[in-house]
């Protein structure tokens, strides 16, 4: 989070000799998110104009966000949305640290082809596999490769995707239980996880496995809300942070720094991301040595971090559209109320259960 002190994300030093001020915006929706960054990029004081935006987690707000930021000529730093079109419209000031949709679908992919057919022991020919999605810039950007990646593979029985929201669920989950489907993979919301997970528990159905990304499936909110149906479950997401290596460390000390402000544990590993992406950010920012945002914009294409090097492990290496392709996703699974990764094997603390 952006909000721990700014000494514990950028050294006792700060940014380029100076602490930090972080000024905090709001959005709910693409509209309000544009408004906010034209609101700090053009304040009534210009004294109070911003250095570069932080966000949003959110795709379509990352994608109404950073168009106003690049109109403004203000660096934009992307922590979490995922969509691969934010950094392919060929913006010079736009960056992003963490791993893009499709890198999701790649790594669910990884799984489906080897990992799952190994636990259970039947080839991938044999595996009847349906992809669910939100039919929003989040979803699409996962599924549509999951998709492409299955085509002549495996049993693929179809690509299903619902209005956000989610009030499609009830009747895909019908078709999926009649069709039959061993391995759901889902791209959704956590209100939509919800709903898919009341849905089949109202069918009397489950599949083997379901596999989301990202979304609300790494939420311990989501977990304890539906408690035991939740068990064995996996995720493609972040590291989240039980996770081996050195990101796993400095993760425990950034999970006892979050106890200590927050009063509870994170609940999500979004804030080691984001963490881990700001700090790769101010690094830039101080190797620039100024605000100028061509100088930035070479600090962060410049930058070459691996795993050792890296803020919290996190490695960073930026092409011409500012999209880090050193940011990979993980898989996680939910044992024993705690979200742990198990693929791939340089990064798991646990072995993966075979089955819900």
């Amino acid at each position: 989070r952006l909000r721990q002190p700014p000494h514990r994300l950028a050294g006792l030093g700060g940014v380029q000799g100076r602490m930090l001020r972080l000024v905090k915006a709001e959005a709910t929706d693409a509209a309000q998110a544009g408004e906010a960054v034209r609101r700090l990029a053009q304040p009534a004081n210009a004294a109070e104009r911003v250095a570069a935006i932080f966000g949003t987690c959110a795709s379509p707000l990352s994608l109404a966000a950073s168009q106003a930021s690049e109109l403004a000529g203000l660096p934009y730093f992307e922590l979490g949305a995922i969509n691969d079109s934010i950094t392919t419209r060929g913006f010079r000031y736009l960056f992003r640290a963490c791993p893009r949709g499709s890198d999701f679908a790649a790594l669910s992919l990884r799984a489906t082809r080897w990992l799952l057919p190994a636990l259970w022991q039947t080839p991938l020919a044999g595996l009847r596999i349906a992809i669910l999605h939100e039919d929003a810039p989040y979803g699409q950007s996962v599924a549509g490769p999951q998709e492409a990646g299955l085509q002549g593979q495996a049993g693929l029985l179809g690509r299903f995707g619902y209005a956000p929201g989610g009030q499609d669920i009830p009747a895909l989950v019908q078709r999926l239980r009649t069709a039959d489907a061993q391995l759901l993979l889902h791209a959704g919301h956590a209100s939509e996880v919800m709903l898919l997970f009341r849905a089949m528990r109202e069918a009397g159905w489950r599949p083997r496995m379901v596999m989301g990304a990202a979304g609300g499936y790494s939420l311990a909110d989501t977990a304890q809300a539906l408690g035991p149906a939740f068990e064995g479950v996996m995720t493609v997401d972040f590291p989240p942070y039980a996770v081996a290596g050195r990101m796993g460390a400095e993760a425990r000390a950034l999970a006892e720094a979050y106890r200590s402000k927050y009063g509870h544990d994170p609940r999500s590993g979004h804030s080691l991301a984001n963490n881990a992406g700001a700090r790769i950010f101010f690094e830039a920012l101080h190797r620039a040595g100024s605000l100028d945002r061509e100088k930035i914009r070479a600090a962060v294409i410049g930058l070459d971090l691996d795993g050792q090097a890296a803020p919290m492990g996190w490695p960073a290496d930026f092409d011409e559209n500012g999209q880090n392709l050193a940011a990979q996703p993980v898989l996680a699974q939910w044992q024993g109320g705690r979200l742990v990764t198990v693929f791939p094997d340089t990064a798991a603390v646990a072995t993966p259960l075979p089955t819900l």
